[in-house]
């Protein structure tokens, strides 16, 4: 008997005899369903990678082994960021990291450090309101090198440390290695948009990375199977957090943050729902908060696209009121137009066909992707069940 996990964990399980378990790894893309080369380029994102073995020094390879690991770690996950690969190899820290460039597309190679070289950060994500963040750190004596949004995060975390994680907004999974602290810090953000995998091999290296298949190609990451988290996917088509289909692999959750140091992992949840009952108001003061909360995202959205904006109509509670003009609005010191080889471009490039819109901007279709076929497993169970319980293969 044998079941195909082919689509979720892109992994083959083959059971032959009860307790017999063997687990082989298809080298296919993790996660990213059966499609055409156009439906493909739809997937197109960054990717992190890495690993810290600082504190197993008896047990660490040499700089030439563990960059051929991170090399390899980055390039099965080259599908996320087609654009540029960079890694850092030090003592005791590596980090990589795939890129799709969206923002500052010369100046926004990674890994990036700050401006003594002591925090360095791989980044996949987006910070929306990078620009005032970066207005705000200026005033506070940091000298940025780029005009990207990842070296926002380094001059915040060098500011805040930890509590940098307050001052973003948007969706986001970094590591920083912060090298005077001794210590790596990982968080997700608040929605879980962006994902991240994280283990501890035996001998204490943490290994890290945007997809399992990175995690995989570390020679010390153990594949035990979890069947708990088996029960879960037959059950729910997925597999929640924290769990992974991998018993010592774990997602770090929406909204958590993790360190590393001294061999020992700490996490914490930085920010959950606030689901205490609102302060009483009327409908018009509703009205108003969620068109100022609309009018905020999109004109932090506008500032890190590249100037490609959304233009509509928004009508709320009976009131309509155009607004274009007023979702046009830049922040102070925004002077980014539609350039060639801005977000705009990228997107057309990579498949995604612009149209001409009454309003002068690009109107993008949205294209919703088709559903990936069933897993084998899901449905072998399925048909088991249909026959009164038993498992046919």
């Amino acid at each position: 008997m044998h079941f195909g996990l082919c689509h979720s964990t892109q992994l083959f399980l083959f059971v032959k005899a009860p307790g017999d378990v063997t687990l082989t790894d298809t080298g296919s893309d993790l996660g990213e369903p059966e499609q055409t080369l156009e439906g493909k380029r739809n997937w197109l994102m960054c990717g992190i990678a890495g690993f810290i073995d600082r504190w197993n020094a008896s047990e660490r390879r040499g700089v030439e082994a563990r960059a051929a690991i991170l090399d390899r770690m980055c390039r099965i996950i080259s599908h996320r960021g087609p654009d540029d690969q960079g890694t850092m190899v030090s003592a005791g820290v590596a980090l990589g990291m795939r890129r799709l460039s969206i923002i500052d597309l010369a100046g926004g190679h990674q890994p990036i450090s700050g401006e003594d070289g002591s925090v360095t950060i791989v980044f996949n994500g987006e910070i929306y309101n990078f620009l005032e963040l970066k207005s705000q750190l200026e005033a506070r004596g940091h000298r940025f090198k780029t005009d990207s949004d990842t070296e926002a995060i380094v001059h915040a975390y060098e500011e805040f440390g930890d509590q940098c994680l307050e001052y973003l907004r948007g969706m986001y999974a970094f590591a920083i290695w912060d090298d005077k602290a001794q210590k790596l810090f990982i968080a997700r953000d608040r929605a879980g948009k962006k994902p991240l995998y994280y283990t501890v091999t035996p001998k204490g290296t943490l290994v890290f990375g945007s997809e399992l298949k990175a995690l995989l190609k570390h020679p010390d990451v153990r594949r035990e199977l979890d069947i708990e988290a088996l029960d879960a996917y037959i059950t729910l088509s997925y597999v929640p957090d924290p769990l992974s289909i991998f018993r010592h692999v774990h997602k770090l959750p929406p909204g958590y943050c993790l360190t590393f140091s001294e061999g020992v992992v700490s996490i914490k949840q930085y920010w959950d729902f606030d689901l205490e009952p609102a302060e009483s108001g009327n409908e018009k003061d509703y009205i108003e908060e969620l068109r100022a909360l609309l009018d905020e995202s999109v004109r932090f959205l506008d500032a890190s696209s590249g100037g490609l904006f959304v233009d509509a109509t928004l009508g709320l509670g009976g009131h309509s009121e155009p607004g274009a003009e007023r979702r046009r609005r830049r922040p102070p010191g925004h002077a980014r137009a539609r350039q060639a080889g801005g977000r705009a471009d990228r997107l057309l490039r990579h498949g995604r066909a612009a149209q001409p819109h009454s309003g002068g901007t690009a109107a993008l279709p949205l294209r919703l992707p088709a559903a990936p076929a069933r897993p084998r497993l899901l449905s072998q169970h399925r048909r088991g069940a249909a026959r009164g319980g038993a498992d046919h293969a």
